[in-house]
Order: C-alpha cells, then structure tokens, then sequence
C-alpha cells in the first residue's frame, strides 16, 4: 500500500461516494480535469474573498429558507439543518 500511495505516477481516488478506490495515471487525470472542469465555460476560479462572500450569502439564504419553513420540517430534519449550520464549512476543493 504505502508503494502504491507513494508512486507519483498513479493517483487513487475514491468513487462512488467513497466506496471504491480508483486508480488513474497522474498525467491524463489531469488533463481530463482541466478538460472537464478547470477549463471549460462552466467553472471559474474566484478570488478567495469572493469566493467567501458567495458562501456566506448562500448560508444566510439557506438559513432564511428553513426558518421560514420550520412547520414543515420533522424532528429529525431539524436537528439536521441545527447540527448542520453549526458546523464549520470551508470551502470546496477540488481534488
């Protein structure tokens, strides 16, 4: 494990929601990234406090639409949405 973690010519990646490893060479699964994402007219990289602003003004709406909806939601999914906007987020990274 600890050769195959060390080659830097392969990457091993989680995939169907962490429940399987897979194994790439590096080079073309970065080419196949900056293909699919990093350069394509669907992504753009913002600048970090941007990307800050983005995030809280999304929090702050996501929070107004459960408060607003409160009545709605179960015991449980309370909880959820309580534990959840407790929780420190930081911001996505693409692996």
């Amino acid at each position: 494990m600890k050769q195959l973690k060390d080659n830097k010519s392969i990457i091993i990646k989680p995939i169907d929601k962490n429940m399987d490893p897979a194994i790439k060479d590096t080079k073309n699964y970065i080419q196949q990234v900056l293909e699919e994402y990093l350069l394509s007219k669907n992504y753009m990289q913002l600048p970090k406090e941007e990307a800050k602003l983005k995030m809280d003004n999304s929090k702050n709406m996501l929070k107004n639409m459960i408060s607003h909806n409160h009545v709605n939601h179960t015991k449980s999914e309370s909880t959820y949405f309580q534990y959840s906007l407790q929780s420190i987020h930081r911001l996505p990274v693409f692996y």
